[in-house]
């Protein structure tokens, strides 16, 4: 199979079009750009396209604690944290029963009650604290671009 990538930038303008599409390469293996900002098109027989992975999904998502260790810089929404303590791929905010969150606040000392975690993962995706003067979050992620910083 051959498959094109597509590099995609977002664009604030929603009325006129989504992304900024660029056409980067043709390859037999799309696993390294199978991640955010990259749509990936099948070349099927007679030279036509199929989309197979929209610019803003990838396989590798889920939910993850991690943290900044420096609560005074500005972090913007494409950052990376500085440390990934624990990832659970493929789990959603959905998978957090408050038995787990029970296990989850104990295990990485948050100090929010168990409801307010519980509220804060179900309904923004993530919750963060200030943990020994760290920004620790337990959180949704999507490989190459997002990491939720819980505010």
């Amino acid at each position: 199979m051959k498959y094109l990538v597509v590099k995609c930038t977002e664009l604030s303008d929603q009325y006129e079009c989504d992304a900024d599409r660029e056409p980067i390469c043709l390859t037999d293996n799309y696993e390294k750009f199978d991640k955010y900002g990259y749509e990936i098109y099948e070349i099927t027989h007679g030279n036509y396209f199929k989309l197979v992975k929209d610019y803003d999904s990838t396989s590798d998502k889920g939910m993850a604690v991690y943290k900044w260790h420096n609560i005074d810089e500005v972090v913007d929404e494409e950052s990376e944290p500085d440390e990934i303590i624990a990832i659970f791929k493929g789990h959603t905010r959905n998978d957090y029963k408050k038995s787990r969150i029970k296990q989850i606040k104990s295990d990485y000392h948050f100090e929010d009650s168990i409801n307010e975690i519980y509220n804060d993962i179900r309904c923004s995706g993530a919750h963060a604290e200030i943990i020994n003067g760290e920004w620790v979050v337990i959180g949704e992620y999507i490989a190459g671009f997002r990491w939720s910083k819980g505010f």
